[in-house]
């Protein structure tokens, strides 16, 4: 009876790992560039953003821990009547994770410091986008 237990359960699919994000996502994919101590390291592209990160690809890979500089666009509103310009959004963020996708690198990145008022201008995009 012990096999058949043991069989039966290891046969079920495993649960779904929790979602780690607890922040509103969005899509957003357009060039950023990233630096290293003053120096650009290289551009990449944005696959998604939130208050808290934005996960990138790039061609390049970046070790995990290390601190980068990253500069984007969020777009305007499109609103009719209260069209809001574009946003510059620059600061600094931590590299969380590396992983190879495809001939490229899917990059997970952690706000570290974003000066001004960066962080509400995300949100305010979030909320807008979703």
């Amino acid at each position: 009876m012990g096999d058949f237990i043991d069989d039966f359960f290891s046969s079920q699919p495993k649960p779904a790992a929790p979602e780690r994000r607890k922040e509103i996502r969005a899509d957003l994919t357009q060039f950023v560039e990233l630096r290293f101590d003053q120096e650009v390291f290289g551009n990449a592209t944005t696959m998604d953003i939130s208050a808290e990160g934005i996960r990138v690809r790039s061609s390049k890979p970046m070790e995990p821990g290390s601190c980068v500089f990253l500069m984007f666009t969020l777009p305007g509103s499109g609103q009719p009547g209260g069209d809001s310009p574009p946003v510059q959004v620059q600061g600094e963020y931590i590299v969380l994770h590396c992983d190879p996708l495809g001939p490229e690198w899917k990059i997970g990145l952690r706000v570290y410091n974003l000066p001004g008022n960066s962080k509400a201008r995300i949100k305010e995009f979030l909320e807008r986008d979703s």
